[in-house]
């Protein structure tokens, strides 16, 4: 009797659920493989290709699969009392909870995988440019990158090169006053925006430049502009800051009374000279004057989409004289010229002369850094072609 109710009910036969496990299991290897390939054909031909379908169509697939699971379970619970088959619902229950867990793990591991967590072989194989000094964006030190990594003592060098600010005396103090700095916000408000947007070019193509106007640290003080919220998103968005009004739309943010104290005595360091003698030559003897042409700002954080994903707080800048256009950048790895995968943009000045976003680079691993190159182009607004308009070489880590 129990014989002949086991083969009039094979799809309900327990080797099933555990075939469908094997399934699974050789179908989420599949899954991770073509991935692998899908994101090597990224890097060679520069077109992203979408693994969304694949990863839907294997979500759906297992969810089939845990339907069929509950079902049979169920079958089987019901068909066992009724035959008092006490050990082999015992069986079937086991049975049950390894495939289960086998289901679990594998829906796990495609959110891991939609989440940006597949295979990136990207910068395993890659070696920093020998010779060249890349700029390290704001923010990086190379202190996560792995001591058995060949890059390890190169990219330490890099990171280096741009000087640190020294650790605040941890003393209770009010924060000094900023004479030199109201004094140009005040009587040459111009000028000090062109200090700023100097210094912000002079970051972005210099690794060894550093400048205290520039400090964007949360804990730290700012210098910004009311009326250019694009420029200083990023700051603005910090709680609990203490904002000085130094005049004509010119503020002074900080969060810490201690750091800041420091930050004031360096900012006033720094302009002192300009404040003196407000003049166009005194600026140009402090810093060279920038191109006619757009630049690229970066900066390392870790909040991209409140998520804790390295992301790149990213400006592009454009001269208030540059004809109107839309504007997109193209990224390459330095010595294989492969093409970096990371959030685009795709911006159009007129009345505003800069855009800020956060990036996130998908070309890499935390940890593995590389020289990158990165190209700005520009489409004219009256219908010409595309051309490459500014190049700047960053060094890079994607994740």
């Amino acid at each position: 009797m129990k014989c002949t109710h086991e083969k009039s009910s094979r799809i309900w036969a327990w080797w099933i659920p555990a075939l469908l496990a094997l399934v699974s299991v050789l179908g989420m290897w599949g899954v991770y493989e073509m991935m692998f390939a899908m994101r090597e054909a990224s890097d060679i031909s520069g077109e992203g290709m979408d693994a969304e379908p694949l990863l839907m169509m294997s979500f759906l697939l297992l969810l089939l699969f845990f339907v069929y699971g509950l079902v049979w379970l169920v079958v089987s619970i019901v068909t066992c009392v009724r035959q008092r088959w006490w050990w082999s619902l015992l069986g079937r229950l086991a049975l049950a909870s390894v495939t289960w867990s086998v289901w679990g793990g594998c829906l796990l591991f495609l959110v891991m995988l939609w989440a940006g967590g597949g295979p990136n072989p990207f910068a395993d194989d890659l070696q920093l440019p020998p010779g060249r000094e890349l700029v390290c964006p704001r923010g990086m030190d190379g202190a996560d990158v792995a001591p058995e990594d060949a890059r390890a003592a190169r990219v330490r060098e890099l990171c280096a090169l741009r000087p640190r600010l020294p650790e605040p005396v941890e003393t209770p103090a009010e924060v000094p006053a900023l004479p030199h700095t109201e004094k140009l916000a005040k009587g040459a408000p111009e000028l000090l925006h062109q200090y700023v947007i100097r210094s912000l070019y002079a970051e972005a193509v210099n690794p060894r430049f550093f400048s205290a106007v520039l400090y964007y640290d949360s804990l730290h003080a700012y210098l910004w502009h009311a009326e250019s919220p694009e420029m200083y998103r990023y700051w603005e968005e910090s709680e609990e800051q203490t904002e000085i009004d130094l005049g004509n739309g010119w503020k002074w943010r900080y969060r810490d009374a201690v750091d800041a104290q420091g930050d004031a005595a360096r900012l006033e360091t720094e302009l002192a000279p300009l404040a003196q003698n407000p003049t166009m030559a005194q600026l140009d003897a402090m810093l060279p004057p920038v191109p006619n042409a757009p630049f690229l700002s970066l900066r390392e954080g870790w909040s991209c989409d409140h998520n804790v994903k390295l992301c790149y707080g990213a400006l592009l800048v454009v001269p208030d004289s540059y004809p109107l256009g839309k504007f997109s950048l193209k990224a390459y790895e330095s010595t294989k010229r492969k093409h970096i995968r990371f959030d685009n943009i795709n911006f159009e000045n007129g009345e505003e002369k800069s855009c800020s976003w956060d990036m996130r680079v998908y070309s890499g691993r935390e940890g593995q850094y590389y020289g990158s190159i990165w190209e700005i182009w520009f489409t004219p607004a009256d219908g010409g072609d595309a051309r490459c308009v500014a190049t700047q070489e960053f060094l890079m880590m994607g994740n």
